[in-house]
Formats: C-alpha cells, structure tokens, sequence
C-alpha cells in the first residue's frame, strides 16, 4: 500500500478549472475548503497560462491550510514539477507501470472504473480512491461495481444533493458532483449542502 500524507476516506470531492481566472479560481477554491470540502480536484492543468508549478504550490499551500488533499486530474507528469498529493485518471493509463516509474516518492492514485476489470485493477492496484460515474451505468451495474470494489468509494456525476437519496442501497463513501452542477454557483453553498446531504444519506445507513 502507498504511503502518503492524506488518507482519502470519502466525502465530497470538487474539481476545479485550473485555467480560467486566478482570482476567481483561487476565490472558488477556499470558499469549497472554508465549506468543509474533502477533495479538491485541478482539471485543464496543461492549459495554466504563465508557470504552472507555481498557480499550483499556491493551491496546494491554501488546501494544506485545512488539511485537504489536492488531485490533479490525468496530467500526472506535474507530480515531478509542483506540490500537491496525488492524480485521478479518468481512464486507466495503458502504460501506469512506466508512469509510476518516472515518478518520485508516494503519491495518492485515483482512478475512474466503469467496467468489473476496471474496478479490479483499482483493487489490485492499490489505488487509495475508485470513482464511478453513474451517468455512464445503471444503477444494478453501479450496484455490481461497489460490490466488488474494495477501495474508498465516490460517485461522480451527481447533479444535485436530491438524488443522492437514490443511491442508499449502495455501499459507497463520497461523491464528486458533476462539474455542471456546481459551474458558476457559490462554492461554499454547494460545499455545505452536498455535506449537509451525505451526512443524512449516511446517518441513514
């Protein structure tokens, strides 16, 4: 098992445009993190205009600030280059053993599954997050899925806290909402009540 200085247990996972406006960027992530966001996710990161590294060290220094983990998604060759936590791939990397070669010190993995092979690779792979995107399947399917995964658990693709109510039959530990849903809206509303929401759908369990 990897060993890295944050555990991803669940909760609420948002990502975010690393490429739109700083201000604005930087403005919507402590409103999530004052918000008592779990995970916060980066996107677009090739796009950052200027130094990369450095937009990225300034993220990471605010999350650290309240403990939270900071995921780039899919561009892991970062990892070598700024300081945040680990990378989500949104597809399981056909080259991931090469990947983790060229990559220096323990890093969280997250990984997106969609099929009963992927969820074991997730499994065997160690991965310290699995996400299943329940646009994408069924909800016997998505069912299926958590059965056998072993890993810590989020839903992606939710559209609002409402339909998290659909999901008590199923074992999982966190979601991360479509970035529809939350695009454009006050962060640390959506922050609350997606917390607020999953706090009731596990109280419930």
């Amino acid at each position: 098992m990897k060993e890295s200085y944050f555990d991803i247990t669940g909760g609420l996972m948002l990502s975010f445009d690393a490429s739109s406006q700083k201000e604005l960027l930087l403005k919507s992530i402590k409103s999530a993190l004052i918000g008592g966001v779990d995970v916060v996710g980066l996107y677009n990161t090739k796009y950052i205009k200027g130094l990369p590294h450095e937009l990225i060290n300034e993220i990471n220094r605010e999350a650290g600030k309240f403990d939270v983990p900071l995921i780039v998604i899919d561009h892991w060759e970062m990892l070598n280059e700024a300081h945040f936590d680990g990378v989500y791939f949104t597809g399981i990397p056909e080259d991931f053993n090469k990947i983790e070669q060229k990559l220096s010190g323990d890093f969280i993995l997250g990984v997106e599954c969609s099929s009963k092979e992927e969820v074991i690779w997730s499994n065997e792979n160690e991965s310290d997050f699995c996400i299943i995107n329940i646009k994408a399947l069924s909800e016997g399917e998505i069912k299926k899925l958590s059965e056998i995964n072993t890993r810590t658990l989020f839903l992606a693709g939710i559209a609002n806290r409402e339909e998290l109510k659909n999901f008590r039959e199923i074992s999982f530990d966190g979601v991360f909402p479509d970035k529809d849903a939350v695009d454009g809206k006050n962060f640390l509303q959506i922050t609350e009540s997606f917390k607020t929401a999953l706090s009731m759908v596990f109280s419930h369990e």
